[in-house]
């Protein structure tokens, strides 16, 4: 044809229809023939001339004709070498063109290259992205032009499995182009596909080509910190779904080395966050090492993974965030005793003691934290005598350091389960605790009554009764605690709560069904144990 004859005329609006009636009336075969004549016609047209509409036009064309005939285009497109004919002569156009006009070519290109491509799809994909990436990178991207990016970007992500996806180098390139925001649609996109499939990242290179496609929510913006009105709800949000991504980064055969690598990988790139975001993705680093070290059989191996840990959780203390991190060192002391591997035990406990006391400065936080750390420590069994009794002592110190009578005394009633009462040196720091408590609890009477949902004085006797009546049970014969001081106790229960009336006050409702429901044990007990209990006698 006579292309020629289009470029002499030097109205845009003919140039525009007459190229457009060569496109529609040539069949498909003698465009795959005649394209690089096609396309390096459109780079002689008239300035004013829609260039990419043009091109975008038989790209089109070209590929409907592979959806529409797929047998027979696939072989001439590959004899005639279409896909290299068309994109080197329309990356020079897209070099002449605005922003819009060149990424709507590149759109044009990608798409036919996902139709037509077959087994050298992703390498192609790969060609167009980064021809697309250099074309663009000096170029000013307007917002109609980001959203044509934004759909190349797309059309892979619709078209490939996420793992085969992350081979592609170009891939981050294209998103440079974009703004923050849009970058951050794209990389949400990205790891709400891998979720909704429950796709594995299975190694560690894929998961730092991961890491760069989503750098942008991951990474710390500097430019972003520096505002006022960063969303950290936003931020929030998406950090959740980056650490539901974690659980998705593991070895397909259950290789511990290879989770573990991907693992410090993610902790490395995750410190690139700052503080608003590691607060939410490190600790899902921390129980997914921890899932490894429970099914690790190796200790050195279980050793270095927990030492690992330390790091992490000191990051996230150092955000600071001192009752999450306080948090994760308890579940890092369970699992390491569970393995027993004292020494990481106590360093955990250590650590966990070191936080509470210099990073919990709330009061009600301070209880709650200590309530945790006693529990923890009651559930243990492989600490040496040693280690156990300092951090024992330890949680009994600070339990009597507690700002209120009432916590103090539930909290070291509570430190009395860290003894075992079989044990003659330690049934007598069972006893120490017991009597602390009650001291506590008499010195919680003598003061103002305590405020509304606390703990008050009379419950705090009725729950002393009962942790002398579960050592009572426990003990055999009465090497501890001598029905003696039980009875004692329960005389001075009943005189307390003799003054209770069930006028509907909640403090006095609660307190009395406590009572009644004591009493009720100590009477099913008797009738189990009548000599044990013969010597307890309960007021009508």
């Amino acid at each position: 044809p006579r292309y020629c004859a289009v470029v002499n005329c030097k109205d845009e609006l003919a140039q525009n229809y007459l190229m457009d009636c060569i496109i529609q009336v040539f069949p498909d075969e003698f465009h795959i023939k005649t394209m690089e004549t096609f396309v390096e016609g459109c780079g002689n047209l008239h300035q004013d001339t829609n260039v990419a509409q043009i091109l975008c036009g038989l790209i089109k064309r070209l590929s409907n004709f592979m959806e529409n005939e797929p047998e027979t285009s696939s072989g001439l497109f590959e004899e005639h070498q279409t896909f290299e004919r068309l994109l080197d002569p329309a990356t020079k156009i897209s070099e002449k063109v605005g922003s819009q006009a060149a990424a709507s070519i590149y759109a044009a290109i990608l798409d036919f290259a996902v139709k037509t491509s077959e087994g050298k799809a992703l390498g192609r994909v790969d060609q167009v992205l980064s021809k697309c990436a250099e074309a663009l990178k000096t170029a000013d991207v307007t917002s109609q032009a980001s959203r044509t990016l934004k759909s190349i970007l797309t059309t892979p992500l619709d078209s490939y499995a996420i793992t085969d996806l992350l081979d592609l180098k170009s891939y981050p390139d294209v998103m440079q182009l974009l703004s923050p925001q849009m970058q951050n649609a794209v990389a949400v996109d990205i790891i709400e596909k891998i979720l909704k499939k429950g796709t594995i990242i299975p190694n560690v290179k894929k998961v730092a080509s991961l890491f760069d496609f989503i750098s942008t929510i991951v990474e710390d913006i500097k430019s972003e910190e520096d505002e006022d009105d960063v969303d950290e709800e936003e931020i929030e949000e998406e950090q959740n779904l980056v650490a539901r991504l974690v659980h998705q980064m593991k070895s397909e055969d259950e290789s511990i080395d290879e989770s573990f690598a991907i693992l410090k990988l993610a902790k490395e790139r995750f410190e690139k966050g700052g503080p608003l975001r590691v607060k939410h993705t490190l600790p899902t680093v921390v129980f997914d090492v921890l899932q490894l070290v429970k099914r690790d059989d190796d200790e050195e191996r279980c050793e270095k993974m927990l030492k690992f840990l330390h790091s992490v959780i000191e990051v996230i203390s150092e955000v600071p965030e001192p009752e999450k991190a306080f948090k994760l060192y308890l579940e890092c002391i369970l699992v390491a005793d569970m393995k027993k591997l004292e020494n990481s035990a106590y360093d955990f406990a250590t650590a966990a003691f070191d936080i509470y006391e210099n990073g919990i400065p709330d009061q009600k936080a301070q209880v709650e934290a200590l309530k945790m750390l006693i529990g923890c420590l009651s559930s243990c069994s492989n600490f040496g005598e040693d280690n156990f009794d300092a951090l024992s002592s330890a949680a009994t110190k600070w339990s009597i350091k507690l700002l209120k009578k009432s916590d103090q005394c539930v909290s070291v009633f509570s430190c009395a389960h860290l003894f075992n009462i079989a044990d003659e040196g330690n049934s007598e720091k069972v006893m120490v605790c017991l009597k602390r408590a009650l001291t506590a609890a008499k010195q919680a009477q003598g003061m103002a009554k305590s405020s509304r949902g606390e703990l008050g004085p009379v419950e705090l006797f009725i729950a002393i009764l009962n942790k002398y009546l579960f050592f009572f049970d426990k003990q055999e014969g009465e090497a501890l605690i001598k029905a003696e001081d039980v009875q004692n106790l329960l005389d001075l229960v009943s005189n307390e709560t003799s003054s209770l009336t069930t006028s509907g006050a909640e403090g006095n409702d609660r307190a009395l069904k406590f009572y009644h429901n004591t009493l009720r044990h100590i009477m099913s007990q008797k009738e189990k144990f009548p000599e044990k209990y013969s010597a307890l006698s309960l007021k009508s």
